[in-house]
């Protein structure tokens, strides 16, 4: 329930019931990945503080273990959603550097650049994206989205149209 938009109170409903359970089983990691889940839901709706709070209370709980890297990539891409550059590419760095396989940093680097203008930096950091080994099949979605764009801003069409045909194949598998 918690990782579809079917049924959201029902997957709020069990995220919290399962933190309580964690909570009294003293069970840290799933815990934490509990409180991740809901940070993801919360930016999915483009709720960037609900977001950040829950990211902010994952890392804290999972802060010694690798299940704590998604979230400094997602609390970087929450401050770039507020607008706080600074904030966003200390964690989105720091991710990076502690988990250089995961996509998040990558894409919201891309989002950047593209944003400014700057398409071969957009267009390297798009690249990285895609080629991660950490993502799933909504999120491959997103990348070949941006790939598509920046392709389409540099003139590329061909390149432009392969990556919009395999964001819109993604689209088919996830509907």
């Amino acid at each position: 329930y918690a990782n579809t938009m079917y049924n959201q109170q029902k997957g709020f409903y069990y995220l919290y019931k399962a933190i309580d359970i964690y909570k009294t089983l003293q069970d840290s990691t799933d815990l934490g990945i509990a409180y991740h889940d809901i940070a993801i839901y919360f930016a999915s709706i483009n709720q960037y503080d609900s977001s950040l709070y829950y990211a902010q209370k994952s890392l804290s709980v999972l802060m010694s273990q690798k299940f704590a890297l998604p979230n400094m990539a997602l609390i970087g891409t929450m401050y770039y959603k507020k607008g706080n550059i600074s904030m966003a590419f200390t964690y989105l760095r720091k991710s990076i550097e502690n988990s250089p396989k995961y996509w998040l940093p990558y894409y919201t680097f891309a989002e950047y650049h593209l944003e400014k203008g700057n398409r071969d930096s957009s267009l390297y950091y798009a690249k990285k994206a895609f080629e991660s080994d950490e993502k799933e099949l909504a999120n491959e979605q997103k990348v070949s989205a941006i790939l598509a764009k920046v392709y389409r801003t540099t003139s590329k069409q061909d390149s432009a149209a392969k990556y919009f045909e395999l964001a819109l194949s993604y689209n088919d598998i996830t509907n």
